[in-house]
């Protein structure tokens, strides 16, 4: 029951997130066409589904207390996906206070718990997606962009508290999502091979379902 009721909040939030991202306000001059508005009634629904993922597999095995953090960063991870696939950018003024608001959620969480090993976890994993995904992003490698490098060190780092595997995995279930997603564009010769893809959804799709292992498969992160 709780887990619904959480689930009945994400679809409200969900529907005033995506009420702010229609209105375009995120878009530069130079950003051209009009917002994906045939997506907006598919946020609410992500959003709901999401929070209902984070209540019933992170509550019990690392406490409550932890959940508002993750809760948040699925608002977050949403909100910079559709700004991502819009315009090929992940939003600073989006994921920067939102990083450290659930930065803080999980210090909040740490010292409720006394779990401070979670925390240094959470850090390395953080520090280690944002070097990886840099070195990615260089010129040379025509990788990802920058503002994917920060959004990686943000879920992984949230990721990372719960259990450094989970973080690895959600990294890894990004890449594979967005590669499945591209390949599927390619067949259907939606895309060509020099067309720019918005990365910054799957990264968010891969730590959605690394979350919905979390307390299965994947371990919790030591005490």
């Amino acid at each position: 029951m709780p887990a619904l009721l959480v689930a009945l909040a994400g679809l409200l939030v969900g529907e005033l997130l995506r009420r702010r991202l229609v209105t375009g306000g995120y878009r530069l001059d130079d950003d051209l066409g009009a917002p994906p508005r045939a997506l907006g009634p598919v946020v609410p629904v992500l959003v709901a589904a999401s929070w209902w993922l984070v209540a019933a597999r992170v509550a019990e095995p690392a406490g409550w207390v932890a959940v508002p953090a993750y809760l948040l960063l699925v608002v977050v991870g949403v909100g910079c996906a559709w700004v991502d696939l819009d315009v090929h950018r992940i939003p600073d003024g989006l994921l920067r206070p939102g990083g450290v608001l659930v930065a803080a959620l999980l210090v909040v969480a740490t010292v409720a718990t006394g779990h401070w090993t979670r925390l240094a976890a959470a850090a390395v994993a953080g520090v280690a997606a944002y070097l990886a995904f840099f070195l990615l992003a260089l010129p040379a490698w025509g990788g990802p962009a920058y503002g994917d490098v920060k959004l990686a060190a943000v879920l992984s780092a949230a990721l990372g508290w719960l259990s450094p595997w989970l973080a690895l995995l959600g990294v890894v279930a990004g890449f594979v999502v967005s590669g499945v997603v591209v390949t599927a564009l390619l067949l259907a010769r939606r895309v060509g091979l020099r067309t720019p893809v918005a990365f910054g959804p799957g990264l968010v799709a891969g730590a959605v379902l690394a979350l919905g292992l979390y307390g299965s498969s994947i371990p919790a992160s030591i005490s």
